[in-house]
């Protein structure tokens, strides 16, 4: 028999000091009622050439186009964490309900920072993007980056999707603090470089936005994350996929068929465990993160303290 206790009110929480997710923005929620079935979406198609000099009364040549599609099976993709709490701590914790809310925005945390990762995973360490070197130009690198992806079919806004770390060291790049110049923000000294805003080294970079990852799932997660940025083309989540060319989306399990506010994205069960003698607390989704458009991703490499020209 299953003792568990469902905790909407818990459900309702913020997360835990929520760090900033870029997943919401690269690869936005969409609502599935049904755990398993088919998403469609539009895929970028190779430009063909149009047929000239046609003869009178022969058939003009044929080009095919056909939907593509992927299977989802979200019961399949359960993330879950259950946080524990001996029955002698519950007191110093403030009591039960105090305690069963820390215990709940924590587990909901680690289930936001598994979604994380396949983002950043996604992005940076993609086996099918190219990670172009910057070389001596990020500026260079940047424009080349974003021709390419402007010349592909679906590509609206695009961002520089960037760690924070990596961030903070671009600004810091020659090339950057000249830049800036051109903006109005002269950059004289180190106070000034802490003091750049996102939008204002975008506007250098002439990017629509720059994407700032926290650190532990965007820079220490893996080495290789730690000298990488990409330039990302930024679906609108409002517009299904199967409308437009994107480059992904999260099918995230909601009963509702709609899309979840934040703090309702997760399942919340409480129970006390007698085998344990402890409190517990169990948070999860189903979800799974699709690529569709790989060629919306455009990867920087060499982004490290090299550019200074």
């Amino acid at each position: 028999m299953d003792t568990r206790t469902h905790r909407p009110d818990l459900e309702m929480l913020p997360v835990a000091q929520r760090p900033m997710y870029l997943s919401d923005r690269i690869f936005p929620i969409l609502p599935k009622a049904m755990r398993q079935g088919t998403q469609y979406y539009q895929d970028i198609l190779t430009d063909v050439v149009a047929q000239t000099g046609r003869v009178a009364g022969t058939a003009p040549t044929t080009n095919l186009v056909a939907d593509e599609k992927t299977t989802f099976n979200l019961e399949n993709d359960e993330f879950i964490d259950r946080e524990e709490i001996p029955d002698g701590d519950i007191a110093g914790l403030g009591g039960l309900d105090a305690a069963q809310h820390k215990a709940a925005r924590k587990a909901k945390r680690a289930v936001g920072n598994a979604v994380e990762d396949l983002t950043a995973a996604n992005v940076l360490a993609n086996g099918s993007v190219t990670y172009t070197d910057i070389g001596t130009s990020l500026i260079r690198a940047i424009g080349l980056g974003k021709d390419t992806i402007m010349d592909r079919e679906g590509a609206g806004r695009i961002a520089l999707v960037i760690s924070s770390r990596l961030f903070h060291l671009i600004k810091t790049y020659t090339e950057i603090k000249t830049a800036m110049a051109y903006t109005g923000v002269p950059i004289t000294d180190l106070a000034d470089v802490r003091g750049i805003r996102p939008s204002q080294v975008a506007a250098a970079l002439d990017v629509d936005e720059i994407l700032i990852g926290n650190n532990t799932q965007w820079y220490n997660q893996s080495a290789t994350y730690q000298s990488r940025a990409a330039l990302v083309a930024l679906p609108d989540p409002n517009i299904e996929p199967d409308e437009v060319c994107q480059v992904g989306r999260t099918l995230w399990f909601s009963p509702s068929g709609l899309v979840p506010s934040e703090p309702q994205l997760y399942e919340v069960h409480t129970w006390f465990s007698e085998t344990e003698l402890s409190e517990m607390c169990d948070a999860r989704a189903y979800a799974e993160q699709h690529l569709f458009n790989v060629e919306h991703i455009y990867g920087l490499a060499g982004v490290d303290g090299g550019p200074t020209s």
